[in-house]
C-alpha cells in the first residue's frame, strides 16, 4: 500500500460529502490536512486533472500520484465526476479542489485545444483508412477484388481490438465461406441492427468452437469490431465505437450505461442527438476539421459522424491532451460501488454459488423468471417474488448475516418461513457461504420449485442488466473482478498458468521476475487479517510443533481430546493430508517423548524431546525443555496473540528455485530423507516434501490467493525425473477444482495429490544453453513461451560512451546483428551487460568478464570467428584481438616428428597494463575498429 492512500481516502470521504449536486461549480480548499508530517515530500509541485475516464497527473510527485491511484478505485465518485476536477497541493499542507460541471462547451474547448496543439495529426488515420476502405469496396463490388484481399489489404489500425486481425485470418483460412457470410449479414441494411448484432454473435461463437483452444478462447469480434466493419461500410449512418468512454458519455448525457451488445445502439443514438443538438453550435470546431481532410485521401465526412467520435475519443478518452497516458478500466457503475463494499473471497463464494445455480437449472441470461437488484449494495438475486441468494454488505450483517438462501428445510444460523403462502419455503441466515451436501440439496430443491412456478418477475422492469450480465458472462465478470481486486489476479498479460521467459544470455528474465513479478505474489502484512496471519503460521509448522503450542496454551498439560480441539491442532488438521488426526497427534507425542519417561516404551524417540505423559493419560510439555530447545516457537505464538499489522512486513506466496544437473524429483515433490539429529542411536528416515508439494499445500489451504513457484534456469534440470507425474497434472484443466481434474497416487507417502488451480508455475530458459534440448517436449507443451529479446533501444543504453561517437545500445546492435550473421537468434547477447556503463573502462570491463568468454562458448574456442566480429589486427594492442604468424620451422620438434607452413596465433587484449592501469587511448582505436566492422 501506497504512504498517502489512506490520507487520500479521507479526503475523498471529505469532498464526497461536500459534493451533493454537481451542477454548480464547486470549490473546497482542506486547511492543515498534516500531510507534511506523513514522510518525506520532495516535491508536491503540480495538480491532478480528471475529465472523463483521464486521471492525468502534470507532475511527478508520489503524493499525487497515490491521489490518482484513490480517485480511479473509488467508483461511486468518478460516475458523479462528469465534469472537469482539480486538485492542487499547496506548501502550507492546505488541498484544493476545483470541480466544474460537465457541458458541450467544456468538452469543445478540450478538444479545440487538441486541434490546435496536434493539428489532430495524430487522429486523421480514422478518415484516411475509411476512404482506402470504400475505395476497395468499389473494387470488391466490379469484381475485381475477392473478398479475403478486402478484409486484409484493409488497415484496421488503432480501430479494433489488436487480436481482430489474427482472428480474422484464421477464420477466412478455416471457413472462409461462413466468415463472408457473417460480415455481408453485419453489412445488411434491411435487417435491425440489434437482430443483425445477436445473430452475428452467434455466427462468431459458432465459427471459434471448432478452434477453440487455451490460445484461443475469443473471437474478438465484439462491439467495437462491429463498429468498426460498420463505419467501414457505411460512413454516412456509423462510426467508430470504444466502450471505455461510451460509459462517460451516457452519464455526461443524463442516460443508464447499456450492456453488452446494446451499447452500440445506443451509442449511435446518443451520437445522434449530438449531431442534431450540438455541433451546429461549434463551427468553430468543424470548420478545422473539415480543413484537415481536404486532402483527396480522406474520406470527406458529410455528417461529421467521425468527427464525432474523434471529439469523444479525445476528451472523454484521452483527456483532451496530445500523448496523454489513459485509464482503460471498464466502468461498472452501481455494481462496482457494490462490490467494493465485500471481500474478494465473499465475491468469489457468492459466484460459485451463482454458478452452482444457473448450471443446475439451465439458466440463461434474459430469463424473465430471473430478477437481479443491487438494492442498498446488497446483491440481490430472485425468482419470481421470493429471494433466492442475497449477499450482505458488513454494516447490514449485525441484523442479517453475509448470505441467505432459500431452502425447503431450515439450516444455518436462523430461519424464518417466507410467508403462509404455497408453495412452503424459509430463508436461511449463512455466517459462511458453504453448504453441506444435505442443505445444497434443500437449496437447489426450493430453486426448483421457484422456477417451476414463476412465468415471469412481476419487478423485471427493477432488473439490473450489469449484475445479470456479471452473473452470465465469464468474460465481462472476470474484467470486473481484475478492476477491483488486482492484488488477485495473474500478472497482467500473464493468462497462462505455466510461462516460460526464454531468450540469449543477459536479456533480463531472471530480473523480470524479480522486478515484475514477485511483488504480484507478495501482500504487506497491513492487509493481512489476523486470521490469515495464523494460518501463514501454522502452515509452516510441523505437527510435534503445533502439538508443543498448544499444550504451551493448556497451560503445558492436557488430554488427547483437549489437544485436539486446541487452535493450533485444529488448523494443522485442516490443512494437513492425515486421515487420523488423533493417531498423528499420538505418535508425534510419543515420537518426542524424554528417554526416561516411565509412562511411554517407544523406543525411536526423535529430538527434541520435550513431552512426557501423566498416569492418568494426560500429556505434559517439559517447559524447561521447551524454553532451551523451541523458544522460536514462543516468538511465534506471541506474534500472533498480539498481532498488529505492519507495513514494513510482507508475506510471500511463492517460493524460488534453480535447477541444476543434480536437482531431482525428492527436492521437488518428496522423497525419503534421513533424520538428522544430534542425539541420535540409530539411523532413521522419513518423507520429506519438496519445494513445490509445500507451495501447493499452502495454495490448497488459501483458495483465495495466488501462489507462484519461480525456476530459474529451468532447462538445466533433468525435467523428467523433477516432474514425474506432474507433466499431467500441471495442465491447466487437470488442475484441482478444474473441468478435467486429475489426481496421483505419490510413490512415496502413497497419498493423493493435484496441483492447484491458484498454482503459477515459472521458469527462464538461456536458449544459448548446451543443455536447452534437455527441456522436456511434454513439458514444452504445457508452457507458454515469452521471448525476451536483447533491447538495444533502450533509454539507459544511448548515453554516448564517453568521448566515441556511439553508444552501448549502438555497440550492442553491432555485436548482435554479426552474431545473426554466425549464429541465429538463440546465440546473441543481451542488454543487461550494458545498464549503465558509459565509460571505455566499463565498457572494456563487459568485454572481458562478459562478451569475450560468452563468444569463446559460442564458437568452442574458433577464434578467427570471433575475431571477424570482434575485430583484429597485427598490431599488438590496436584492436580486440592481435594476429601473428608462427613458422613452425623455427621450433624446435623432435626427430620424428615433421612439420611445415605458417600457422596463425590470436591474442586477446586486456587493455590492463603492467601496473594495472587501463590503456584508455589504445581501447578507443580497438572499440572503434570493432564498430567500424574492421
Amino acid at each position: 500500500m501506497s504512504l498517502y492512500t489512506d490520507f487520500w481516502q479521507d479526503i475523498l470521504a471529505k469532498f464526497t460529502a461536500d459534493f451533493e449536486n454537481n451542477t454548480e461549480p464547486l470549490e473546497r480548499t482542506y486547511s492543515d490536512t498534516g500531510l507534511s508530517r506523513l514522510g518525506d515530500r520532495q516535491s508536491y509541485k503540480g495538480f491532478l486533472e480528471l475529465f472523463g475516464t483521464d486521471v492525468k497527473r502534470h507532475t511527478k510527485s508520489q503524493v499525487l500520484k497515490d491521489l490518482a491511484e484513490a480517485i480511479k478505485k473509488k467508483t461511486s465518485l468518478r460516475n458523479k465526476l462528469v465534469g472537469l476536477l482539480m486538485v492542487r497541493v499547496h506548501v502550507n499542507d492546505s488541498i484544493e479542489f476545483n470541480y466544474t460541471p460537465f457541458s458541450w462547451e467544456l468538452m469543445m474547448n478540450r478538444y479545440r485545444d487538441a486541434q490546435d496543439k496536434t493539428q489532430s495529426a495524430d487522429e486523421l488515420f480514422k478518415w484516411e483508412q475509411v476512404k482506402q476502405f470504400q475505395d476497395a469496396f468499389q473494387d470488391y463490388e466490379k469484381g475485381n477484388l475477392s473478398f479475403e484481399s478486402l478484409l486484409l489489404d484493409s488497415k484496421w489500425d488503432q480501430l479494433v481490438y489488436h487480436n481482430f486481425t489474427g482472428m480474422m485470418k484464421l477464420f477466412l483460412e478455416s471457413n472462409p465461406e461462413a466468415y463472408q457470410e457473417a460480415i455481408e449479414g453485419i453489412w445488411d441494411e434491411s435487417t435491425e441492427l440489434e437482430q443483425r448484432i445477436s445473430r452475428f454473435s452467434e455466427q462468431m461463437n459458432a465459427l471459434l468452437q471448432p478452434l477453440k483452444n487455451e490460445t484461443r478462447r475469443e473471437h474478438f469480434h465484439d462491439e467495437r469490431e462491429i463498429a468498426t466493419l460498420l463505419t467501414y461500410r457505411y460512413p454516412e449512418r456509423y462510426t467508430f465505437y470504444m466502450s471505455t468512454f461510451y460509459a462517460r458519455l451516457s452519464r455526461c448525457m443524463g442516460e443508464k450505461p447499456k450492456t453488452k451488445n446494446k451499447a452500440f445502439i445506443h451509442y449511435m443514438t446518443l451520437v445522434e442527438r449530438i449531431r442534431k443538438e450540438v455541433l451546429p453550435k461549434f463551427d468553430d470546431v468543424v470548420a478545422p476539421n473539415t480543413h484537415f481532410i481536404e486532402d483527396i485521401k480522406y474520406y470527406d465526412d458529410p455528417e461529421h459522424l467521425i468527427l464525432i467520435q474523434d471529439i469523444l475519443y479525445v476528451t472523454l478518452y484521452k483527456g483532451g491532451r496530445p500523448e496523454t497516458e489513459v485509464d482503460d478500466e471498464p466502468e461498472t457503475s452501481k455494481l462496482n460501488e457494490a462490490l467494493n463494499l465485500f471481500a474478494y473471497s465473499e465475491v468469489v463464494d457468492y459466484l460459485k454459488l451463482m454458478d452452482r445455480i444457473v448450471s443446475h437449472g439451465s439458466l440463461r441470461s434474459g430469463d424473465e423468471r430471473l430478477l437481479f437488484t443491487l438494492a442498498e449494495n446488497r446483491l440481490n438475486f430472485s425468482i419470481g417474488q421470493r429471494y433466492v441468494a442475497i449477499l450482505y454488505p458488513p454494516k447490514q450483517r449485525k441484523k442479517e448475516a453475509l448470505c441467505n438462501v432459500i431452502g425447503l428445510t431450515e439450516f444455518g444460523r436462523r430461519s424464518d418461513e417466507f410467508d403462509n403462502k404455497s408453495p412452503k419455503a424459509t430463508f436461511n441466515r449463512l455466517d459462511e457461504i458453504s453448504l453441506n451436501k444435505e442443505e445444497f440439496d434443500s437449496h437447489l430443491g426450493a430453486v426448483d420449485q421457484e422456477l417451476n412456478r414463476t412465468k415471469k418477475s412481476g419487478l423485471r422492469r427493477h432488473n439490473d442488466e450489469e449484475f445479470e450480465l456479471f452473473v452470465f458472462d465469464k468474460a465481462f465478470r472476470n474484467e470486473v473482478l481484475s478492476q477491483l481486486f488486482p492484488e488477485h489476479q495473474k500478472p497482467k498479460g500473464m493468462s497462462d498458468l505455466n510461462i516460460i521467459l526464454y531468450g540469449p544470455p543477459g536479456t533480463g528474465k531472471t530480473y523480470t521476475l524479480k522486478s515484475e513479478y514477485f511483488e504480484k505474489y507478495t501482500v504487506r502484512e497491513s492487509s493481512v487479517t489476523l486470521d490469515q496471519y495464523f494460518k501463514e503460521q501454522v502452515t509452516e509448522l510441523s505437527w510435534w510443533q503445533a502439538i508443543g503450542l498448544a499444550l504451551l496454551e493448556l497451560n503445558g498439560r492436557g488430554k488427547v481430546a483437549e489437544i485436539l480441539e486446541n487452535r493450533w491442532v485444529r488448523e494443522k488438521a485442516a490443512i494437513s493430508v492425515s486421515k487420523n488426526v488423533r493417531a498423528t497427534i499420538w505418535g508425534n507425542l510419543q515420537t518426542h517423548t524424554i528417554e526416561n519417561s516411565s509412562t511411554v516404551g517407544y523406543k525411536m524417540r526423535i529430538p527434541p524431546l520435550i513431552f512426557d505423559k501423566n498416569d492418568d493419560s494426560s500429556w505434559v510439555l517439559l517447559k524447561e525443555a521447551w524454553q532451551e530447545q523451541c523458544n522460536d516457537l514462543t516468538e511465534i505464538k506471541e506474534s500472533v496473540d498480539s498481532f498488529k499489522a505492519s507495513s514494513d512486513k510482507s508475506i510471500e506466496r511463492f517460493v524460488f528455485t534453480t535447477f541444476h544437473q543434480s536437482y531431482s524429483y525428492e527436492d521437488f515433490m518428496e522423497g525419503i530423507k534421513p533424520v538428522m539429529e544430534e542425539v541420535q542411536t540409530e539411523l532413521s528416515y522419513s518423507i520429506e516434501p519438496g519445494i513445490f508439494k509445500k507451495l501447493c499445500e499452502r495454495a490448497a489451504n488459501d483458495p483465495e490467493n495466488r501462489y507462484a513457484i519461480f525456476i530459474d534456469e529451468i532447462n538445466r534440470g533433468n525435467i523428467a525425473n523433477i516432474f514425474g507425474e506432474l507433466i499431467t497434472l500441471i495442465e491447466p484443466d487437470k488442475r484441482k477444482g478444474e473441468d478435467n481434474e486429475m489426481a496421483v497416487t505419490l510413490p512415496y507417502s502413497k497419498k493423493k495429490f493435484s496441483v492447484p488451480a491458484n498454482v503459477d508455475i515459472y521458469g527462464t530458459m538461456n536458449t544459448a544453453d548446451r543443455s536447452v534440448e534437455a527441456l522436456d517436449t511434454a513439458l514444452r507443451r504445457r508452457f507458454s513461451f515469452v521471448e525476451m529479446p536483447p533491447k538495444p533501444e533502450l533509454e539507459e543504453l544511448q548515453d554516448k560512451i564517453d568521448e566515441m561517437k556511439f553508444s552501448a545500445g549502438d555497440v550492442l546492435r553491432k555485436l548482435n546483428d554479426r552474431l545473426l550473421y554466425f549464429l541465429d537468434h538463440d546465440h546473441l547477447i543481451g542488454h543487461s551487460f550494458f545498464i549503465d556503463k558509459t565509460s571505455l573502462e566499463d565498457i572494456n570491463q563487459v568485454f572481458q568478464k562478459n562478451i569475450i568468454p560468452q563468444l569463446k562458448e559460442y564458437f568452442y574456442g574458433n577464434h578467427s570467428r570471433i575475431a571477424a566480429i570482434l575485430g583484429w589486427s597485427t598490431d599488438k594492442g590496436q584492436a580486440f584481438l592481435t594476429r601473428t604468424e608462427v613458422n613452425s620451422n623455427e621450433m624446435q620438434f623432435p626427430d620424428e616428428i615433421e612439420d611445415s607452413g605458417e600457422k596463425v596465433n590470436w591474442v586477446f587484449n586486456s587493455f590492463i597494463d603492467d601496473n594495472g592501469y587501463f590503456q584508455k587511448e589504445t581501447f578507443s582505436i580497438a572499440l572503434n575498429r570493432f564498430y567500424e566492422g574492421k
